[in-house]
């Protein structure tokens, strides 16, 4: 999964994630609830999954770099 910074109103999704298999055997795809809200942490979301390729699309979720995920721990002092 990649990490993603989101630009649009504050909004819920639940999205598909993978598939396990279920008591019966078949396939059953499992689900994340996200909350995308503007300035938040990144999010992790699958790069493969239509729904996130339509907000990347639509340019609401940025890819987040390692770079500007890292907060600064230095501290000053005199």
């Amino acid at each position: 999964m990649a990490r993603y910074t989101y630009h649009g109103p504050v909004q819920h999704i639940s999205i598909a994630v993978g598939q396990k298999k279920g008591p019966d055997g078949e396939l059953q795809s499992e689900f994340k609830d996200v909350a995308l809200i503007p300035g938040a942490d990144p999010v992790e979301l699958p790069a493969d999954n239509d729904v996130v390729l339509g907000m990347i699309d639509a340019k609401l979720l940025q890819e987040a770099s390692d770079t500007a995920s890292v907060k600064s721990t230095k501290k000053g002092g005199n």
